[in-house]
């Protein structure tokens, strides 16, 4: 089994297919100019408020206004709207800074993989499973984590996991590389490519006016 070092080769990776031609997905919003307006304004938005609130004048020896134009231009070229998104986490990654990130509007969805995972000191580990996935069958609470989606998993990253998979590029299933603790004498870990469950549409009702707290009142949730 070989894992890359670094989910942040998968990010660049990602830009680079999103600004190839010819690769829109039938989920994604094609480009047309209110997209494109949409989505350089909040390119811009990202380079003021880094130009305003950067705790590093220096911005650790990027140039910023450069880098700026360089994926404005980018954005441009872009065909579909998810194109543009990586375009501008692209924009920010290369601060490499785990404060400063792109988090993409919401969807009205959100997936599930199943399971939940958390590093306890250097390791990681399975802590939950959701019954009735896919997961519920494949991996179990305690399992240690040895890579997720063919990278392997670490303190350092695994906050760049996260962002990657869940916000910026939900999966359809994940690959996780997995061995038993208790299994002393397990020398190399198993494969399990686990489906993602059912989207999960959240469907939210309007206060009525005049009503006092939130402008959404009950919260329904419908599985598909």
């Amino acid at each position: 089994m070989s894992l890359c070092p670094s989910i942040r080769a998968a990010i660049v990776a990602a830009i680079v297919i999103m600004a190839m031609p010819g690769t829109v997905l039938r989920s994604q919003q094609t480009m047309d100019a209110i997209n494109l307006d949409r989505s350089r304004g909040i390119l811009r938005d990202a380079y003021e408020n880094v130009k305003k609130h950067y705790y590093d004048p220096k911005y650790h020896g990027l140039d910023i206004d450069a880098r700026y134009h360089e994926f404005d231009a980018k954005i441009q070229k872009a065909s579909s709207l998810s194109q543009a998104f990586g375009l501008v986490a692209g924009f920010l990654d290369g601060l490499n800074d785990s404060h400063t990130f792109f988090e993409p509007p919401s969807r009205p969805y959100r997936v599930d993989y199943g399971y939940r995972m958390q590093i306890f000191g250097e390791d990681c580990f399975i802590t939950r499973v959701r019954p009735g996935t896919d997961a519920e069958s494949k991996v179990h609470p305690g399992d240690q984590v040895l890579g997720y989606n063919n990278f392997a998993v670490n303190r350092g990253d695994l906050w760049k996991m996260s962002y990657y998979f869940d916000s910026l590029s939900p999966q359809k299933a994940s690959i996780l590389a997995l061995r038993d603790p208790h299994e002393k004498n397990a020398r190399s870990p198993w494969m399990r490519n686990i489906a993602n469950s059912k989207k999960f549409w959240t469907l939210r009702a309007k206060a009525e006016p005049g009503t006092s707290g939130s402008i959404f009142g009950t919260s329904k949730t419908r599985t598909i």
